[in-house]
């Protein structure tokens, strides 16, 4: 990863991270007062910024998740079990950190990263290194995610092959048609993260379960859609010793996959860790360390991406707020002329009241002491309507927001505006660089 792509990343790492931000402003008297800035976790994190966060959400198409991206290129590894997840990634990284076998070895996710000293984490370090998943799990549906995030954990290499060192892989259970029980929703899990990751391999084994349901099942979901950041491999075609095998092997696994899928175009790489003299012209492992190269080198403009997502999201609902406020503000003003036209009215009628009580002590019992008690009755009734209309104005609510609420808003979209303006530059840095 060249040195430009690494300083994008590292400076929006900061917009996310910045701690203890400051800002002097000036007000019309020339006084100058300093505020405090919020990153924008900390924003995302604000019990005013997640007050009637849905509504935003469903009009902007967000999760309302504000999180820091990842600098490394995450790539989650999928496959049909022993399809070779585990070997391809000790592999890939220089270090046997993952269990292989004929046996069932990975029975959770694991992240491997790359790190100064050799470490295992289990689910609250994990946690730790990777902020989105605890933002996620705090807002998870745990009849659907179940127990999965009790049983991820994290492996640390300080191995440095290839780019492992830009690298966070995601290995996953092996998937199988059998009866193996799993401690959550496999395929739900596996659909749910492949939203955040920046690249997908699909690991199809050519001599045990290529074919596997669960697996077809995962290969037609991201056709429809993760099309653009997914690849399929077929792994260990070394012990494929035949041309004509391998042919007739290759040509079953794309008609399954175009019949499951419904899916023509289809590119299944063929790869081998263990190349030989048979196997070297059909191994095109380097077309996947390719892959993982360019995933690498676009992970700044994803990054940019999300940044420039994120901060217009906080723009819209920071709007979205204020506009409710200013609503508020106006439906509160209406509401209080009316309230006290309804006080005025209600003392009008109590004293038209107390004067028909005043003329009934100086008037004889005539027809017309008759309507005046009847003027009466209709008084004391407008006067409680008034009353009931006052009480019920005085107990309405409204979302009000206070002089801090809307200038700590204010301080939010500045710094948006701040963060976009930064992040056209570094766009531009990007492909100039």
């Amino acid at each position: 990863m060249d040195e430009n792509t690494e300083l994008i990343l590292a400076q929006i790492h900061e917009y996310y991270c910045a701690k203890g931000l400051k800002k002097d402003t000036t007000n019309l008297f020339g006084f100058t007062k300093t505020q405090n800035v919020q990153s924008l976790e900390e924003i995302g994190r604000d019990e005013l910024f997640r007050h009637l966060l849905g509504d935003s959400c469903k009009h902007h198409g967000h999760n309302g998740i504000i999180t820091r991206p990842s600098k490394k290129a995450t790539i989650l590894v999928v496959g049909n079990h022993s399809a070779g997840k585990s070997s391809f990634i000790n592999w890939y990284c220089g270090d046997n950190i993952q269990s292989t076998g004929i046996a069932i070895e990975t029975s959770h996710f694991t992240m491997i990263t790359h790190g100064e000293k050799e470490n295992e984490l289990r689910s609250e370090g994990t946690m730790t290194m990777y902020p989105f998943l605890r933002e996620i799990m705090n807002r998870s549906d745990k009849k659907v995610f179940g127990t999965f995030f009790s049983n991820l954990n994290t492996k640390i290499s300080s191995k440095n092959d290839n780019l492992f060192q830009y690298v966070d892989f995601i290995d996953t259970p092996g998937l199988t048609d059998g009866l193996v029980k799993y401690n959550c929703d496999i395929i739900e899990m596996i659909k749910w993260i492949s939203e955040y990751v920046d690249m997908i391999l699909i690991f199809l084994d050519p001599v045990g379960q290529a074919l596997c349901a669960k697996t077809m099942e995962i290969i037609t979901f991201l056709y429809a859609k993760h099309r653009e950041k997914f690849q399929i491999c077929l792994s260990k075609i070394d012990q494929v010793v035949e041309e004509r095998d391998f042919l007739r092997l290759n040509q079953q696994i794309h008609s399954s996959i175009s019949q499951y899928s419904q899916e023509t175009n289809i590119e299944i790489i063929p790869f081998t860790i263990r190349p030989d003299s048979k196997t070297n012209t059909r191994n095109k492992i380097d077309i996947i360390k390719e892959s993982i190269e360019k995933a690498c080198k676009y992970k700044a403009l994803r990054n940019i991406d999300v940044l420039t997502h994120d901060c217009h999201f906080i723009l819209n609902h920071a709007d979205y707020l204020l506009s409710l406020h200013n609503l508020a503000k106006n439906r509160s003003f209406q509401y209080t002329v009316f309230k006290y036209f309804l006080i005025i009215l209600a003392m009008i009628l109590i004293l038209f009241f107390v004067n028909n009580q005043l003329v009934q002590g100086f008037m004889l019992e005539t027809q017309g002491n008759g309507i005046l008690q009847g003027m009466d009755t209709s008084l004391l009734g407008g006067v409680m309507v008034c009353i009931m209309g006052i009480w019920v104005l005085h107990k309405k609510k409204y979302f009000a927001l206070t002089t801090t609420q809307i200038s700590r808003i204010e301080i939010w979209r500045n710094y948006c505006l701040e963060a976009l303006e930064k992040t056209q530059k570094l766009t531009l840095e990007y492909y100039t660089g």
